[in-house]
């Protein structure tokens, strides 16, 4: 537990966030009997922060073996959990067109190719369990030494232990603080990205939503030009009579500088809901039509105000020699185009884990296995981001992200012919 005093002679493993990365880790330590101490700056976290759900793919593979089974099946935390569907579906289809470009998933959970689109917040809850969070703790900084790390938080506390994990984001303290200085040029340079996303989100009814589903259970990803957009599930009830949905659409800003791309998504920050409305109307005027009903369903109520930017950091080549290291989204940040954020930061987790499990715990002198450490995950790390920056860049690259992971290529199939139009819109 943490304190007003640094505790001497800690073994802990002080993680710093409790992102999905660091959830799973804590769980692969408390399954290995490795000491460790989680702390989350919130009190109470808001998904929509970082996105309503997100798919599990390789991670899904990689993290159960290490983690302990009083967690339960993770299937739970599907978005089809609830009305039974064990073949999480995502379709990648031509905007304009609405033919079908590649099936992802679409699998049993024994198969090759299983994904689950996960709820973000039932994702928390499942990792969360046993766990002591401890909240309200913003981190300040840490002080490194010969016999271990200590980290510092703004209300007086502090924690010691034998190394130190910052999982704490995109704007990562630790991150600011291990490569200060760092002889790596950009080392800890965020960037605005291109892309621009706007959100909106509704209540279907069953006529409104089941033809969206039946097309994809899981999701649908529209790639145009200068556009990519998505419409997924939250909650299903489960008589199927109604369903929580949400489309995310991301433009192109056709600025010519990361200045003039930072301006633009300035203005949607402030812009009000109808003018967002109004925007992601003009955008996807010209997509297939079941494409876009889901807007209209959702009116101007039901947009999003101050949605999240996108933000890239791509990984350094290497990370300083000592007792701290980072995961996830503070030491690899990519647009979503890819589906890989939060796969990469549970196998950054697995990682780590296994590294940790393999040497029995922390060892005293923990720099070289933090190295190793470094060594597998900042490669891929770099690869993610730049790969999902490509996927944004052309509709190849959307394609080329679906690389191992692809059930079905299609390509010049249409989507099924009770999808077009939805049926039963109303005011």
């Amino acid at each position: 537990m943490s304190s007003n005093s640094a505790a001497t002679n800690q073994k802990d493993v002080l993680v710093i966030g409790a992102g999905p990365g660091n959830l799973a880790l804590a769980q692969i330590l408390r399954k290995h009997d490795i000491p460790f101490q989680i702390f989350e700056r919130d009190d109470k976290i808001d998904p929509r922060r970082q996105g309503w759900s997100f798919a599990l793919i390789e991670a899904l593979h990689e993290l159960p073996p290490l983690i302990s089974d009083d967690l339960g099946d993770i299937h739970t935390t599907s978005v089809n959990h609830n009305i039974g569907v064990n073949k999480d579906t995502m379709t990648i289809v031509q905007a304009a067109s609405g033919q079908i470009m590649a099936v992802l998933g679409n699998r049993l959970p024994d198969e090759p190719g299983h994904l689950i689109r996960g709820d973000r917040q039932r994702l928390r809850e499942y990792f969360s369990q046993h766990l002591d969070l401890q909240v309200g703790k913003i981190f300040s900084h840490y002080e490194e030494d010969a016999e271990g790390v200590t980290a510092f938080f703004t209300d007086g506390t502090s924690a010691r232990g034998c190394m130190l994990v910052g999982g704490d984001g995109l704007r990562s303290k630790v991150r600011e603080q291990l490569l200060a200085g760092y002889t790596e040029p950009d080392a800890a340079k965020l960037e605005p990205s291109q892309w621009i996303p706007i959100f909106g989100q509704c209540e279907l009814s069953r006529e409104q939503f089941e033809p969206i589903h039946d097309f994809s259970s899981a999701g649908i990803l529209a790639a145009g030009p200068t556009i990519r957009y998505m419409i997924g599930p939250r909650e299903i009830q489960a008589d199927r009579s109604s369903a929580s949905y949400y489309w995310a659409g991301a433009y192109a800003s056709q600025g010519e500088t990361q200045s003039e791309w930072a301006a633009e998504a300035e203005w949607v920050q402030n812009a009000t809901r109808q003018e967002l409305f109004d925007r992601s109307k003009k955008l996807t005027e010209n997509f297939a039509p079941f494409l876009t009903k889901i807007i209209d369903y959702t009116g101007v109520e039901g947009m999003l105000t101050r949605p999240p930017r996108f933000i890239e950091y791509v990984s350094p080549r290497q990370l300083p020699r000592g007792r701290v290291t980072l995961l996830g989204d503070a030491v690899h940040t990519m647009v979503p185009f890819r589906g890989q954020g939060a796969n990469t930061a549970i196998r950054d987790a697995c990682d780590l884990g296994r590294l940790l499990i393999k040497a029995g715990g922390v060892p005293q002198a923990p720099e070289d296995l933090l190295q190793e450490y470094a060594s597998n995950i900042l490669p891929r790390g770099r690869e993610m981001v730049l790969s999902s920056r490509a996927s944004g860049q052309q509709l190849q690259g959307v394609l080329a992200a679906t690389k191992g992971r692809v059930d079905t290529f299609v390509g010049a199939g249409s989507p099924p012919s009770g999808v077009i139009p939805l049926a039963g819109a109303h005011a």
